[in-house]
């Protein structure tokens, strides 16, 4: 045999394909993951010195720091906007400020050259740009970076704002006569369509996923334990949890999170996964890559509730439990303890009310062109997708997986979605996840999630929705 399970750190001479989360050396993912990481974080700001995490304070202490932006996330913007950043010096190394660069993005996803942004007060840069009468309505991103005399570096991530009409004379638009054009963007390869239009299908094997929109604020990095024991990754999106996933149920007091059942529990040691924490839209942290601060975050993070998954997954091994690699996790509607953190102003700290949830489909069938996203752990923080029509193949003889033959996401992807029928929005419906791919080979494998296929993954949702905590166990091993 050659298969190889890098969560159950299985025999490496045993190997045929690999699942694909992750265990990863990084103490910085391992603090977020653990329930005392918001009291231990927040004496180290008080204190500037605590246990592990006094090393990784220091180092981003070594960067220029930006202390605000404006306009902010979702910020309404008017025809004559200033885009203004307070930054200071590192308090560690003192080195100046050399650069302040800003980028902005228009609806088609065409974004401009780096633009210095004048320095206009003591720690203060601004930069105004006219022209957006004609753009009312959408939505923008841009970008702010900052670079020192020895080289170090801050950013703000990816901002959206949007157009949204209100103007400098009498709540209107100046008129369009006096205002001069938005920045000129250079074209883009990737550039989406109108909302109104899908997503261009265009074959793509890996690439960081340049589009935003729904599906980016609603897929997150899980990170999660065993018994105590490892840093693992894996990917999840925020479905629908009303009508069988084609509606969202506010009214429920909870959220629910669609992922791989390898995500959630561990088949060789028989338990679920421990401290689990799901990081929404990751992307558009303000780090430079994943880090133990959840302010960082633009949505800040949730801790999951507990699991759900098929007793076809728990009572057997991989591979033999493969066609069954789907599971859930749930989160309660309860900000004071699941939810910490967030750079985004006015979030409610809950979960599906924070994010667009993304509709799923027990009943999909047709074989359509397949956008498949997810955090591969090589490329943190950045959100990477594959697209490409799908085919299906026998990893093992005895189930038929879909596929995707030219795939390359890697190690942390496991867990995220396929899309089918992806608009300009990143609004698609999910019919299968990230499971399995090759050790030799590129390519991506999915369960299907269609009952009439015999799948029992609209059973684990109806259990998630309804079900009450388990306490320790941790979830629920469900027989449909």
């Amino acid at each position: 045999c050659y298969l190889t399970l890098l969560s159950s750190c299985c025999d490496p001479s045993c190997c045929l394909f690999s699942i694909l989360d992750q265990k990863r050396d990084n103490k910085k993912d391992r603090n977020k993951m653990k329930e005392e990481s918001d009291n231990t974080n927040k004496k180290n700001k008080e204190s500037g010195q605590k246990n592990g995490n006094k090393k990784n304070k220091q180092k981003n202490n070594k960067r220029p720091q930006i202390t605000s932006f404006s306009p902010s996330a979702e910020e309404g913007i008017r025809d004559s906007q200033d885009f203004s950043i307070e930054v200071e010096p590192s308090p560690i190394t003192g080195a100046s400020i050399t650069n302040v660069l800003f980028q902005i993005t228009d609806p088609k996803g065409k974004s401009s050259s780096w633009i210095e942004v004048p320095k206009t007060g003591k720690n203060r840069y601004q930069l105004t740009i006219d022209g957006f009468a004609k753009h009312k309505g959408t939505k923008w991103r841009y970008r702010v970076k900052v670079v020192d005399t020895v080289g170090k570096k801050d950013t703000t991530g990816v901002v959206i704002v949007a157009v949204n009409g209100v103007g400098d004379t009498n709540d209107r638009f100046v008129d369009e006569t006096t205002s001069t054009e938005a920045p000129v963007a250079s074209p883009s390869s990737e550039s989406p369509p109108s909302p109104a239009q899908a997503m261009r299908k265009q074959v793509i094997s890996d690439k960081n996923w340049p589009h935003g929109g729904n599906i980016q604020l609603a897929t997150g990095k899980i990170l999660f334990e065993f018994r105590g024991q490892g840093d693992f990754v894996c990917s999840g999106t925020v479905i629908m949890d009303g009508s069988n996933g084609s509606s969202p149920n506010g009214r429920n007091g909870r959220s629910i999170i669609q992922t791989a059942a390898h995500c959630v529990y561990n088949d060789v040691l028989k338990e679920f996964a421990t401290k689990a924490m799901f990081v929404p839209d990751q992307v558009s942290t303000k780090g430079v890559s994943s880090n133990a601060n959840c302010d960082d975050d633009k949505l800040g993070c949730w801790k999951l509730s507990f699991g759900v998954v098929a007793d076809g997954w728990a009572e057997s091994e991989f591979p033999e439990n493969v066609g069954y690699d789907y599971a859930y996790y749930v989160v309660y509607d309860d900000p004071e303890t699941t939810h910490v953190g967030g750079y985004l102003r006015e979030l409610t700290g809950i979960l599906d009310h924070d994010v667009d949830a993304v509709k799923i489909d027990f009943d999909y069938r047709l074989k359509d062109f397949t956008f498949a996203l997810g955090y591969s752990s090589e490329h943190d923080p950045n959100y990477r997708y594959c697209s490409m029509h799908q085919s299906t193949i026998f990893g093992v003889s005895w189930y038929e997986n879909l596929w995707l033959d030219q795939c390359g996401l890697g190690a942390g992807a496991s867990g995220g979605p396929w899309i089918a029928d992806m608009d300009g929005n990143g609004v698609g419906t999910l019919f299968s996840i990230n499971s399995w791919g090759f050790d030799d080979k590129i390519g991506m494998a999915g369960p299907s999630l269609r009952t009439q296929d015999g799948s029992l993954a609209e059973c684990l949702f109806q259990k998630a929705v309804k079900a009450k905590d388990p306490g320790k166990k941790g979830g629920h091993v469900v027989s449909c």
